[in-house]
């Protein structure tokens, strides 16, 4: 299960029937709301928490789709390979991410390691959108 599918799960268990209802509620732009719950886009931490907030979930279920709220647990395991998976992809990348996006980097390897994909892959396409966005900034 994706980001964007908890996002879909929480926006229907607090009561919004479209996506569109709920981010009108909550003046957000529809276009950028329904960007990250069809997974379009990918989410920053603090609209994610944003959205947990609105929801009434916990922020790491929406993150990583697991939390002790939820009776869930972390899998510490899948955690470590993923946080090893963005340390190597930074390091051969020679790129310092911020925090937001280190926790983003984090949360897609988490989440590839979930369905069985590529986390190294997903972590280097990953860290060169970030590093192309922050070329990007610095013109």
């Amino acid at each position: 299960m994706t980001i964007g599918h908890r996002l879909r799960e929480a926006r229907i268990r607090a009561g919004f029937r479209s996506a569109a209802a709920a981010a009108q509620a909550f003046g957000w732009a529809v276009s950028f709301y329904c960007s990250h719950e069809n997974g379009h886009r990918g989410v920053k931490l603090n609209t994610l928490e944003r959205y947990a907030r609105a929801f009434h979930v916990d922020r790491l279920w929406l993150l990583l789709g697991s939390s002790p709220e939820h009776g869930a647990k972390i899998d510490a395991v899948r955690l470590c390979d993923a946080i090893d998976a963005v340390e190597q992809g930074i390091l051969a990348a020679t790129f310092k991410p911020s925090r937001q996006q280190y926790a983003a980097l984090i949360a897609v390897a988490y989440e590839s390691f979930a369905q069985s994909k590529d986390a190294s892959g997903a972590t280097r396409k990953m860290i060169k959108c970030l590093r192309d966005q922050a070329a990007q900034h610095k013109k």
